[in-house]
């Protein structure tokens, strides 16, 4: 992915820059798929390796990225830490 692509993406839950997962944390969630330990945000549970991924930088949502096209789609983030609530989550509890 160009550096400029990564320069500008941004998290859509809690609206941080995303990072490209390295091997070792690539292999570390792939881990914990296996073992059915981590679903999305949406309560999926996640069955199938990542090949390569984006991590928030609260390390708390990782976002597949499948044929080199990333998967931002809120609900298809894997929850692999504590989440801190997005802006939309804070608008919805105060109304």
């Amino acid at each position: 992915m160009q550096d400029w692509v990564l320069e500008i993406l941004r998290c859509p839950v809690t609206l941080t820059p995303l990072q490209m997962l390295d091997e070792e944390t690539l292999q570390s969630i792939n881990n914990r798929i296996a073992v059915g330990e981590l679903s999305t945000r949406s309560g999926q549970t996640v069955t199938e390796p990542l090949q390569a991924a984006f991590i928030n930088e609260s390390q708390s949502l990782v976002y597949a990225i499948v044929d080199d096209i990333p998967n931002l789609i809120p609900d298809d983030a894997i929850v692999v830490g504590e989440v801190p609530a997005s802006s939309s989550d804070k608008e919805q509890e105060s109304e």
